[in-house]
């Protein structure tokens, strides 16, 4: 009786190591996923750093989880003008499914200045603005295929006003 406690022990503690080996192999290959996306991604936006309804972004690999944006935005209806965000992305994960994290500033250009608030009446009559932003979201980017999908909140920070903006973006896209 004491031989089979002895190999009962002895399997629980080999079982136990072999699922160690396995978890260190899938963070060790979680790596190399991450520098074989694609380099490049163009995709629509629906909110987000733009501070618009819609806006057409260009992304690209700086570094194996850096990522930079560059966007653009026509607002005839919202701001009467134009919004320009750049940033930064900082991608954890594997696979397909990656908790991004970034920074920017959002460039905007109003030909009526700004009259736009969440919170108060406060019109600003600058016609040239900036707000900084970050993000938190989820991204879903396959490696072997093009479809390009990420949803974040973005909190934009407008120093003209010390106004605090909360955005939800969604967007959709492909990779290059």
């Amino acid at each position: 009786m004491k031989q089979f406690y002895v190999l009962i022990v002895f399997l629980l503690v080999s079982a136990n190591g072999m699922a160690q080996v396995e978890d260190v192999t899938t963070e060790v290959n979680a790596e190399p996923l991450l520098s074989q996306l694609p380099n490049k991604v163009v995709y629509f936006s629906i909110g987000g750093p733009a501070l618009t309804v819609l806006s057409l972004h260009y992304e690209q690999k700086l570094k194996n989880k850096f990522w930079g944006r560059v966007g653009f935005s026509y607002a005839p209806f919202l701001l009467e003008g134009y919004t320009v965000p750049i940033g930064l992305s900082y991608l954890k994960g594997e696979n397909v499914h990656y908790l991004e994290l970034g920074v920017g500033t959002t460039f905007i250009y109003t030909k009526e200045g700004w009259h736009f608030s969440f919170f108060d009446d406060d019109s600003i009559e600058d016609h040239f603005l900036i707000a900084l932003n970050s993000s938190i979201g989820y991204r879903y980017q396959p490696v072997d295929k093009k479809l390009f999908f990420k949803i974040n909140f973005t909190p934009s920070f407008l120093p003209m006003n010390s106004e605090v903006i909360p955005i939800l973006g969604i967007g959709v896209g492909t990779s290059l």
